[in-house]
């Protein structure tokens, strides 16, 4: 999943001086944080990871520097930075930036909306560490708030709790899991097109944990068919969601012993993330699954070479200090 939701509006906010109480060194620091935020989002969005990690980097030690005493902005500003990062493979870091930006805006009174955006990110992050139950117990801070809250944005409230039900087939309790969804089903010709296939991939990934990988392939060609429809500019369905529908109907299939219907498409996807917006740890992903798919049938020179740059990718993603 793309797991950097950009608290532009959060960082960006009107100050809590009146504008004719800033200073000349103020102005420039919120004018400067925009632009640098901005260019940010755009690199993110072009998939050049690196830069938006630099310019996100340098918005922080902006706000450090300036803007000492807008502990709310640093707090949008470390979460934006640790969801590039997390995006880049450096989960430790990313992890650390998220847990401070989270306590900075519950000591600080921060919105629920900022709050659950954090509280999504460190699911997201825990979830990659493999640490289930503390992801799953983050997502369903993030949908209790949601719900609790009647001023709270409920836009992405079916993905938090597809991404739930996810969460507590892979911490064990997949009867559970089915459970939630099935709440789902009654809303599904109601739900947005995004919605619908972020449903139905959450079902087979479920199906998948509960052993019924006939039904989890059903679910991800369903959800194949629906993604299939939205259109390349909707903001809420990304290069990386399209790609990772694709993948996981190819580990399902590969899963099943059907590596040559799967190889196609692992390179469909990877060809998908050519042009960037796909994190690196997804493509190494692919490129693993390629790799199993490819020495499954004999090719055992071209499966080293797609696992091989997978290890990479991984590599890469390595903080400059690690032993």
């Amino acid at each position: 999943m793309i797991r950097l939701v950009i608290c532009l509006v959060a960082l960006l906010a009107a100050p809590p001086l009146a504008a004719q109480e800033m200073t000349k060194a103020e102005e420039a620091a919120y004018t400067a944080l925009w632009q640098m935020s901005n260019e940010a989002l755009a690199r993110r969005g072009a998939g050049d990871m690196a830069g938006a990690e630099t310019l996100f980097a340098d918005v922080l030690a902006l706000v450090e520097r300036d803007l000492p005493g807008e502990v709310l902005t640093r707090a949008a500003a470390l979460h934006n930075l640790a969801g590039v990062r997390a995006d880049l493979g450096r989960l430790a870091e990313a992890e650390a930036m998220a847990r401070e930006a989270l306590s900075i805006r519950r000591a600080e009174g921060g919105e629920t909306g900022a709050i659950t955006s954090t509280e999504r990110l460190l699911s997201s992050i825990l979830h990659d560490l493999e640490r289930t139950e503390e992801a799953r117990a983050f997502l369903d801070s993030v949908v209790t708030a949601t719900l609790e809250d009647p001023d709270s944005d409920r836009s992405r409230l079916i993905e938090d709790f597809a991404g739930l039900a996810v969460l507590t087939a892979e911490a064990g309790d997949t009867a559970m899991a089915m459970a939630l969804l099935g709440q789902l089903e009654p809303l599904l010709p109601d739900l947005t097109a995004p919605d619908a296939a972020r449903s139905f991939v959450a079902l087979g990934r479920v199906q998948s944990l509960a052993g019924e990988p006939v039904l989890a392939e059903a679910a991800y060609r369903e959800s194949a068919a629906r993604s299939a429809t939205i259109p390349a500019d909707e903001p809420r369905w990304t290069v990386q969601d399209r790609v990772n529908v694709i993948g996981n109907l190819a580990s399902m299939l590969l899963a099943q012993g059907r590596e040559i219907e799967a190889e196609p498409l692992f390179r469909q996807a990877l060809a998908m993330g050519d042009a960037g917006g796909v994190a690196p740890l997804v493509r190494a992903n692919l490129l693993d699954g390629l790799g199993m798919a490819l020495a499954a049938g004999g090719h055992l020179q071209a499966a080293y070479d797609a696992q091989r740059a997978g290890l990479d990718l991984r590599l890469a993603a390595l903080p400059p200090n690690h032993a």
